[in-house]
C-alpha cells in the first residue's frame, strides 16, 4: 500500500465524514461502487482521474487554492501530477 494513497483516501474519509455523508451515499453521488470507495479511503486503490471532479464537487472543494491541492493530491496518488498541469 502506498503512503500517497493512503494520503489522498484518508483525506477523502475525513472530509466526507465531516460532511456527513455515509459511504455508500457518497459513493452514489460520485458514480462508484461504495467497495471501490472503501478501497480508496483505505488506500488500496487509486482515485479513477474521470471521476475527481464529481469527488471534489461531492465534498464541497470550490476554492481554487482548495482544488489546485487536491487536484495535486490525487496526482500523486497515481505517481504523477495532475493531468491540469
Amino acid at each position: 500500500m502506498s503512503s500517497t494513497y493512503l494520503a489522498f483516501g484518508k483525506f477523502v474519509r475525513e472530509r466526507r465524514e465531516s460532511l456527513g455523508k455515509t459511504q455508500k451515499g457518497f459513493a452514489k453521488e460520485v458514480g462508484i461502487s461504495p467497495a471501490y470507495l472503501s478501497d480508496i479511503e483505505n488506500g488500496n486503490r487509486r482515485a479513477p482521474e474521470k471521476y475527481l471532479i464529481s469527488f471534489a464537487k461531492a465534498l464541497s472543494i470550490t476554492d481554487p487554492d482548495n482544488l489546485n491541492e487536491f487536484y495535486d493530491m490525487a496526482g500523486l496518488s497515481q505517481r504523477g501530477q495532475h493531468s491540469d498541469i
